[in-house]
C-alpha cells in the first residue's frame, strides 16, 4: 500500500509576547508532494481541533483512511520510518475495527476510523474540521514528534 506521509511542524517563537495560560496551541503539517494541502492541529486545554484542507491529489468516487502514526519520517523520506498508528492504549491487536460510537476504545491516531475516511468533491477539495478527545499536544497520546498519513488506493 502506497501512503504519503506528512511531518509535523512545530513553530515556536522566541519573544516577549504574554501568552494567556489557556492559549491554543496550534501545529500545521503542509504537505506538497502527492496531494497538496494542510493538516491544522489545534489543542486547547482538552480537545485537538483538527482543521484539513486538501487542495488536490485525491481523487473524486475514492475513500481515503488517514491516521496519526507513532513516529515522524526521516529525512530521506522513507515511510516504514512512521511506525503505526498511534495507539498507547493497545487497542491495534489483530481483528482492530475501530466503533465510530465507542471512540474511546479506538486507537488515538485512528481518525479515520473515529470520523470517517477522507472523501474528495468532484474537484479533489477536501475540507473537513474535526474536535477530539482524544489525541494530546504531547505525551504518549500527543501529536508532537508524530506524522500524519493518508493512505492511498495504489
Amino acid at each position: 500500500m502506497k501512503s504519503t506521509f506528512f511531518f509535523f511542524i512545530l513553530l515556536a517563537t522566541l519573544c516577549t509576547v504574554l501568552v494567556p495560560i489557556n492559549a491554543a496551541k496550534v501545529a500545521y503539517a503542509y504537505f506538497n508532494h502527492n496531494v497538496t494541502g494542510r493538516y491544522t492541529f489545534i489543542w486547547n486545554e482538552d480537545v485537538m481541533e483538527i482543521v484539513i484542507e486538501i487542495k488536490d491529489g485525491l481523487k473524486y468516487g475514492e475513500k481515503y483512511p488517514y491516521h496519526v502514526h507513532e513516529f515522524a519520517i526521516s529525512d530521506d523520506h522513507n515511510c516504514t520510518t512512521a511506525g503505526g498508528h498511534l495507539d498507547p492504549d493497545g487497542f491495534g491487536v489483530e481483528g482492530y475495527v475501530c466503533d465510530p460510537k465507542q471512540k474511546d476504545k479506538c486507537e488515538v491516531g485512528d481518525l479515520s476510523g473515529k470520523y470517517g475516511d477522507l472523501e474528495p468533491k468532484k474537484d479533489g477539495y477536501v475540507y473537513e474540521d474535526i474536535y477530539d478527545y482524544f489525541l494530546k499536544w504531547d505525551g504518549p497520546a500527543g501529536i508532537t514528534g508524530r506524522s500524519i498519513v493518508i493512505h492511498l488506493s495504489d
